[in-house]
């Protein structure tokens, strides 16, 4: 099993966390004008990092085509 460090979906994941709470300090320092995200949206980026991490994390199995 490869470190959690070498795996590309755990590093999508961690990129998409960030862009979630960047976008949410962005709502929250300049309100949506600067780039029109809505809260929603940066909510929903966390989410699905986390869902992703969580979902690698305890997967174990090998993906098999």
């Amino acid at each position: 099993m490869k470190p959690w460090w070498k795996s590309k979906t755990t590093w999508i994941n961690i990129v998409t966390i960030a862009l979630g709470a960047i976008g949410s300090i962005v709502n929250t320092i300049a309100g949506n004008e600067l780039f029109g995200l809505e809260e929603q949206t940066t909510v929903a980026l966390f989410i699905v990092g986390i869902i992703g991490l969580v979902l690698r994390a305890i997967t174990k199995e090998p993906l098999g085509l």
